[in-house]
């Protein structure tokens, strides 16, 4: 895919984000946690794009405020995940949880039930929709989400199951949605508004929920080529799910609410090529400030192995969302909370890495809110 530099602030810059890897507290790491997430507030939603397909009329307008609040918002809506080669995806899993949280004893009850599901071996999809962002070219929206093939990486008219062999290389990427599909585009309706004519889905939903991958992320064998973006520096990302839905590299920010703080969370992204053996965490939310356009970037890094990794993300009940990899990690129907709990305690001291959000000033929607 090629991104239109341009756009500063868009999509295509928040997920690189602006390297802090070369800072010297950095460190290896089985587990990036992030803790105190989740405000009220709200973000600027799309509201209207018009003249899409004409390069010097297209318009995209940002104007709606969409209200949140609560525990792990806005990244508590429902959210689609990307990923950018290299990767070969073995297994995903979704799941969610009525409570869980990490470290405490009253959530021994709880058990993770598994919504949505993939194994490359099998073949086995639940509850899962491949897309990519390959369809119809507009000049300000570039492409349109549209049905991939098994490869991945070619277009297609139906929904397909990604095949065992699902390398995708530089260059290339996917979205994972869930197979309920949107009501009409529309502001008020379910998904917002969005491109006419898309394979429109819902992504994943819940407060507590939990995100597991199975992985390569093999090197690109291929000479180093400054047209392919982000060349040998794979990335499983969590976006809003409506940010593909409208845009997912505009060349108008105003095409996509990222920059109006929806939230995105890369879970697992090689930043740069000087490290691109160092997977990093980025939170993208109005909660870090000023830091929206490059992200607030993990203190510490898991290292990315020539082998099959296994691992994910957890945002639990109590605003904690830890990145982890542990190769134990299982991905039965239902997983418990003990089971989940030793997902994290496997992992030494000393490889864990905590970083604190500043609590984000509540915003008092009987002021500013529109109607």
């Amino acid at each position: 895919m090629k991104f239109d530099t341009s756009v500063l602030l868009g999509l295509a810059s928040l997920l690189a984000g602006i390297s802090q890897a070369a800072d010297d507290e950095s460190q290896g790491s089985n587990r990036l946690e992030f803790s105190n997430i989740g405000y009220t507030g709200y973000y600027e939603d799309v509201q209207e794009l018009k003249h899409i397909w004409q390069e010097k009329k297209c318009l995209c307008k940002r104007s709606r405020e969409a209200w949140f609040h609560g525990t792990n918002a806005p990244l508590s809506e429902y959210l689609s995940i990307q990923v950018r080669g290299p990767v070969a995806l073995k297994q995903f899993g979704y799941y969610h949880a009525d409570y869980f949280a990490i470290g405490d004893p009253y959530s021994n009850s709880t058990s993770w039930t598994r919504g949505g599901y993939y194994n490359s071996v099998s073949g086995l999809a639940e509850n899962v929709t491949f897309l990519n962002n390959y369809g119809a070219q507009s000049p300000c929206l570039g492409g349109a989400l549209a049905y991939t093939e098994d490869d991945g990486m070619a277009n297609s008219e139906i929904a397909h199951t990604l095949k065992g062999d699902n390398l995708i290389p530089s260059g290339r990427e996917y979205s994972i949605y869930s197979n309920k599909l949107c009501p009409h585009s529309g502001v008020k309706n379910g998904c917002g508004v969005y491109r006419h004519g898309i394979p429109a889905y819902y992504g994943f939903y819940g407060k507590t929920k939990m995100f597991l991958f199975e992985f390569e992320m093999p090197h690109d064998s291929r000479p180093n080529m400054t047209a392919i973006p982000y060349y040998d520096l794979p990335a499983i990302s969590l976006l809003n799910d409506r940010i593909p839905r409208t845009s997912l590299n505009p060349t108008n920010e105003l095409c996509n609410c990222v920059t109006g703080g929806c939230g995105v969370y890369n879970v697992f992204e090689a930043k740069n090529g000087t490290e691109n053996n160092h997977l990093y965490s980025t939170l993208f939310t109005n909660q870090v400030g000023g830091q929206l356009a490059t992200g607030f970037v993990s203190d510490g890094w898991i290292e990315r192995t020539d082998g099959v990794m296994r691992g994910g993300v957890i945002m639990d009940s109590a605003g904690n969302i830890v990145t982890f990899m542990n190769n134990n990690t299982i991905f039965d129907a239902s997983i418990s909370a003990s089971d989940v709990e030793s997902f994290l305690s496997q992992i030494p001291q000393d490889q864990s890495i905590s970083t604190q959000i500043a609590a984000a000033v509540p915003v008092s929607s009987t002021k500013t809110k529109k109607k």
